[in-house]
């Protein structure tokens, strides 16, 4: 019989997907669309996501999200794709910077997986697009689980 040697964490700055609620190590979603919507209003866009907005989050990356929110309305059809690259960098800027503001505690499940991984031998990895920058921001904001 095969035996385990790894465990694999996914998506872990992700939306939360109803199909595998407990993917993230944390759910990061609500700050996510916070960092969006600051940076909307600080390009005076009278953009704001909500929860309901989340069906975007199932594409690859923020700048697709964008235009995808951008191409769905012909009145956002003036935000070119040199503004949704700046709110990109805009918006990742001010969710590094909640992030470090915060500290809250890993997904239920996630450090007792990492303690019982730690005990038997067992690789960790983690499964992401993101960037090492988002990252680290959420090791330091989840600070010694």
């Amino acid at each position: 019989m095969p035996q385990l040697k790894a465990v694999i964490f996914g998506a872990a700055l992700h939306h939360r997907d109803e199909d595998r609620p407990n993917t993230p190590i944390a759910e990061t979603s609500d700050i996510q669309r916070q960092a969006f919507n600051e940076a909307f209003a600080a390009a005076k866009l009278d953009w704001h996501w909500t929860a309901q907005t989340s069906d975007l989050l199932k594409l690859k990356d923020d700048p697709q999200r964008m235009r995808a929110y951008r191409d769905a309305d012909l009145t956002r059809i003036n935000v070119t794709d040199s503004t949704i690259s700046a709110l990109h960098k805009a918006k990742n800027g001010l969710y590094l910077a909640m992030l470090a503001d915060l500290h809250f505690r890993p997904r239920p499940g996630v450090v007792e997986t990492l303690d019982l991984c730690n005990r038997n031998g067992l690789q960790v990895a983690l499964c992401t697009a993101t960037t090492m920058a988002n990252i680290e921001a959420l090791r330091t904001a989840l600070g010694d689980f």
